[in-house]
């Protein structure tokens, strides 16, 4: 049985194994029909939770485990051939680490309330199966906004995509907890944030820059700088892409741009 909690992951019972795929469509390909790259596994075993990632063969019919990473070549129709980005164990651990131990990222109540693939509620389904025990009513579930939704509030949508893209290693108890940055939408201090926040030891990685996120000028903003480079030694996230992701470049500069001195 799956136990709820509101403030972090849901606790899943030991045999859990959690999937996920990463998958282009045919409309994205250049140069055939959509295919499967890699599959991700998260188990749940006694002790502990163990990352495997499997990468699929060109024909789609098998996948094969790979402990030390790869590149793939993705031909791409909106852009060039781009070399996809398969971790090894190491940079698996790197991103799910919670003071030392691996565990899963996304599968939390804000995250999983919201229709899915089906158009059902993701909470909703797993209380009807009987799968989640310890929800309240359904009007105590936190949630977080669509980010891509332009129609819900800039400063929720932003929120919302930093804890997805940076939260599990920007918080509290993880992997980047020495930066004191907080990028969670549990963190409201403005300094935890980033907001005139000197960084601790980026290095390169600031650009010259003095503070992680300046209100008002995101040309100024840690944060924009290495959001929006492809140089690994800059590039935030460090792992799991190897192009700028345009859109969340957008959001977040249209976030910080309106960002106000006096209200931080």
């Amino acid at each position: 049985m799956i136990t709820y909690s509101g403030d972090d992951i849901l606790g899943f019972p030991e045999g859990t194994i959690l999937i996920k795929n990463f998958h282009y469509s045919g409309e994205q390909m250049a140069d055939g029909p959509g295919k499967i790259i890699e599959t991700r596994l998260l188990i749940h075993e006694k002790k502990g939770w163990k990352a495997l990632a499997y990468i699929w063969n060109d024909e789609q019919t098998d996948a094969f485990i790979e402990i030390t990473g790869k590149k793939v070549p993705v031909n791409l129709s909106a852009r060039s051939t781009i070399d996809y980005a398969v971790p090894n164990m190491l940079q698996c651990k790197s991103c799910h680490d919670r003071n030392g131990e691996i565990i899963p990222i996304g599968p939390s109540a804000r995250q999983l309330n919201k229709p899915g693939d089906d158009g059902d509620n993701q909470l909703v389904k797993l209380v009807s199966m009987g799968w989640l025990e310890g929800a309240p009513p359904v009007s105590e579930w936190p949630r977080l906004v669509q980010w891509e939704n332009d129609m819900e509030n800039l400063d929720d949508r932003a929120r919302a995509y930093l804890e997805i893209n940076c939260g599990h290693c920007h918080r509290s108890d993880g992997p980047a907890k020495n930066s004191g940055l907080d990028l969670t939408t549990k963190a409201h201090e403005a300094h935890a944030m980033g907001i005139f926040k000197a960084p601790v030891a980026a290095g390169k990685g600031s650009g010259g820059l003095k503070y992680d996120i300046v209100p008002g000028q995101p040309d100024q903003s840690i944060l924009m700088y290495r959001m929006q480079s492809n140089d690994p030694a800059i590039m935030m996230p460090e792992l799991g892409r190897s192009v700028v992701h345009e859109e969340g470049v957008e959001l977040i500069k249209n976030w910080i741009q309106q960002l106000e001195k006096d209200k931080v």
